[in-house]
């Protein structure tokens, strides 16, 4: 027996499709604050996780170097990576020497 469907079953999509795209409003709004938020919020986070790693570091000595290690916070990361940019390094210049 060979039934025939209605067209609105055809076309209309299941909720089970729908399901998606009742969170893609969701993801949308999260890329774009990730987005708006710059790789300062993503340089955070990675150092947090070095901060993280070399404080489960058994021996001081260890813990101690690997935190050394760890660069500057995102402003100081910026700032010396601008300061590269125009060609000044304040490396190069420490103060109390000319």
């Amino acid at each position: 027996m060979n039934t025939v469907r209605p067209v609105a079953m055809i076309v209309a999509p299941s909720t089970k499709m729908l399901a998606p795209m009742k969170k893609l409003p969701a993801l949308l709004y999260l890329a774009v604050m990730l987005s708006a938020s710059g790789c300062g919020l993503l340089y955070d986070i990675g150092q947090d996780a070095n901060v993280d790693r070399c404080n489960r570091m058994k021996l001081i000595e260890e813990r101690n170097a690997c935190l050394k290690r760890i660069g500057p916070n995102f402003e100081q990361y910026e700032r010396d990576r601008e300061n590269l940019k125009r060609g000044v390094s304040e490396k190069a210049n420490p103060p109390g020497r000319q």
